[in-house]
């Protein structure tokens, strides 16, 4: 996952990594500050290694703040297969 947190001044966003809808590493968490007159705040990347089953899912998601979402070039989620 890797991203930009939006413009918005004072606040911060945390991103959490979902494993079947529940939180990976409890606590563990990409915090992203900044923001004020610039058009973008922080930005900053996170690398999980998680191990799957057949139907498991994985999600990013944001339980605080926002990241810049005007177009899909600097908020992007992926992964592999290793097999």
């Amino acid at each position: 996952f890797t991203g930009i947190k939006n413009e918005q001044a004072g606040t911060t966003v945390r991103l959490y990594l979902k494993k079947n809808g529940a939180l990976l590493y409890n606590s563990r968490h990409l915090r992203l500050d900044g923001g004020g007159t610039s058009p973008y705040g922080d930005n900053g990347m996170m690398h999980w290694t998680v191990s799957l089953n057949s139907g498991d899912y994985v999600q990013a998601n944001t339980g605080a703040g926002n990241v810049y979402t005007a177009t899909d070039e600097y908020t992007i989620f992926g992964g592999y297969l290793i097999g």
